[in-house]
């Protein structure tokens, strides 16, 4: 009999990042089966009954569960050319406040709140008024590419598009925070050697991925 491993996610970066990866790991574990689940602001029975929940933002416990950092996710502003074309480029944080903004619901964060950092002492947070909004990353992505808006998305969910000119770079002498991807499990247990190898994969694939993307990252 086929052991099993039971992993929520929340949809973007379950469906982006955390899909094509379990492939690769039921490959290196043909005697394991794993289910893979999609959904955002999970309630806390649900997070019990899995062995890993992966959660976007702080990595702060819940009861009965421990957090652990997989990796973090850098995030960037971008539109489509025409759209910067039509509306002009903004210059700080503020300007946005004019400009049609796409919000993503994703997990537990709050999509209107947007901070930006230009140097260690100099932060701004905006609250901002989104002109479309959706809890699919790959809708808002879309809208993005059709004009339709300002949107702020994972690098890697962007990379192809910013390398081939679909979308441009907001605001890029400013950065975004980035957004902390965790782990969690069943805390007061051993875990099962399923759940440690899970992870411990997932923790060599993102770091691997990181320093592969790095000249990327420091040129678009």
């Amino acid at each position: 009999m086929a052991c099993v491993l039971s992993v929520l996610a929340p949809f973007g970066f379950g469906r982006s990042d955390l899909a094509p990866l379990v492939v690769e790991f039921c490959a290196l574990y043909p005697k394991l089966d794993v289910h893979l689940e999609f959904m955002d602001n999970v309630a806390t029975d649900k997070r019990l009954e899995c062995d890993i929940v992966f959660r976007l933002g702080r990595p702060v416990s819940h009861a009965g569960q421990e957090a652990t950092l997989i990796t973090h996710e850098r995030r960037v502003l971008c539109a489509a050319p025409s759209y910067i074309l039509e509306k002009g480029v903004p210059r700080s944080p503020r300007d946005l406040n004019s400009l049609n903004t796409i919000a993503i619901k994703e997990d537990s964060e709050d999509p209107t709140l947007w901070s930006f950092q230009k140097t260690q002492v100099h932060t701004e947070c905006i609250r901002i008024k989104p002109r479309l909004t959706s809890n699919d990353g790959e809708v808002a992505r879309s809208w993005a590419l059709a004009g339709h808006g300002i949107v702020m998305r994972p690098l890697r969910s962007v990379e192809e598009d910013l390398e081939a000119g679909r979308l441009v770079k907001v605001l890029s002498d400013w950065t975004v925070p980035d957004v902390p991807v965790v782990a969690l499990t069943r805390s007061g247990v051993t875990k099962p050697i399923r759940i440690h190898r899970f992870l411990s994969f997932l923790t060599e694939k993102f770091v691997t991925s990181s320093l592969d993307k790095n000249g990327l990252r420091e040129n678009i």
